[in-house]
């Protein structure tokens, strides 16, 4: 493009003549390039960078001016420059870019391009590429031309771990059977199956490892607040953790006794009765609380050896009560005597 002058020369042999012109060369406005992978792999929920995208324009080349304005839009996902250059204009509108500038800074840019899947998504997208000079690089500026890619992406699934929500709060009874579904607060979203499992359930509950399902009759040690952790695993070996409050409300258990079936005495013979003794679930549990004890014999008298710590409600020779705490009673049982009726030879 431009002025040439062109000499021409002419010869027979002998004598040799020359004559000049010149030549003018209009420019056009030639369209730029776009040289572009046809197609690029990623990583479903991976950020990552798009290489290979290169703008050219012989005319910016040629004369060293000029701007270009770049449009890039997703279907999907969204787009992002992690290092701007020297641009003069850009505008960033989620699945949208648009950029102004020269074609150093242009390239220099896109070397940064990012594209973001939209989350959780594995079907393809399509990155579109729009390059128009705005007729700023040769000619007379008359002319805009553009020039149009696409890339295609392709999204490879990788293992989602598993989602939790919080699970609400429950109450349950000591020594009443309890069933409850922690499955529903679990979700996978590549729709694997999952395990559950817990390293905290109270005594007496077992959770189902692919129902998930808790379930069981609560122990008296369960009494009170329990805060359970819930593990789900999926195909992936991905896992989640959360928890939830399991609240045991505790009911009052009978006193066990435990005691000697038969007793052998010779007439008219005292005995010491042995193997006797009282235990409390509830009692031991908390450390404190009072018991009351009624002994009684059809025949034959009764008599304790010692008494410390018991207040006697009644004390006759064939029947006592008296109350205190498990330790002094156990203590007491200790020392019963058994005093057969006299002459009697009856059971």
């Amino acid at each position: 493009v431009g002025s040439y002058l062109i000499t021409v020369l002419a010869s027979d042999g002998e004598a040799t003549t020359e004559t000049s012109f010149t030549l003018e060369v209009e420019g056009v406005n030639d369209a730029p390039e776009i040289s572009n992978p046809s197609s690029i792999n990623i990583n479903e929920d991976t950020p990552t960078l798009i290489e290979g995208i290169i703008l050219s324009d012989v005319d910016v080349n040629q004369n060293g001016i000029g701007e270009l304005n770049v449009s890039i839009s997703v279907v999907d996902g969204s787009l992002s420059i992690t290092e701007i250059g020297n641009l003069s204009n850009y505008l960033e509108n989620g699945s949208e870019i648009h950029l102004k500038g020269t074609l150093e800074a242009l390239n220099n840019s896109l070397n940064f391009l990012e594209y973001t899947p939209k989350l959780d998504s594995i079907d393809s997208d399509v990155l579109f590429i729009d390059v128009n000079d705005l007729g700023n690089s040769g000619g007379d500026g008359s002319n805009w031309e553009s020039v149009f890619g696409d890339i295609l992406i392709n999204i490879t699934p990788v293992n989602d771990a598993p989602i939790a929500s919080d699970i609400p709060s429950v109450e349950a009874t000591e020594n009443d059977s309890f069933t409850y579904d922690i499955s529903s607060f679990f979700t996978d979203t590549d729709g694997d199956a999952l395990l559950f499992s817990s390293n905290n359930l109270p005594n007496g509950l077992e959770l189902d490892a692919e129902k998930g399902i808790i379930s069981g009759i609560i122990s008296n040690d369960s009494v009170g607040t329990n805060e359970i952790t819930i593990w789900a695993l999926d195909e992936g070996d991905n896992n989640v953790s959360t928890s939830f409050v399991l609240s045991v409300i505790g009911v009052n258990d009978a006193p066990i006794i435990e005691y000697p079936l038969n007793l052998d005495v010779i007439e008219d013979t005292p005995i010491l009765i042995e193997g006797i003794t009282i235990s409390d679930i509830d009692i031991n549990q908390d450390g404190e609380g009072i018991l009351e004890v009624n002994i009684f014999t059809e025949e034959g008298s009764l008599n304790f050896l010692e008494s410390e710590g018991i207040n006697y409600l009644v004390k006759e020779d064939s029947s006592v009560s008296f109350e205190g705490t498990l330790e002094a009673i156990n203590k007491v049982f200790k020392t019963i005597q058994y005093f057969p009726k006299e002459n009697s030879v009856d059971s």
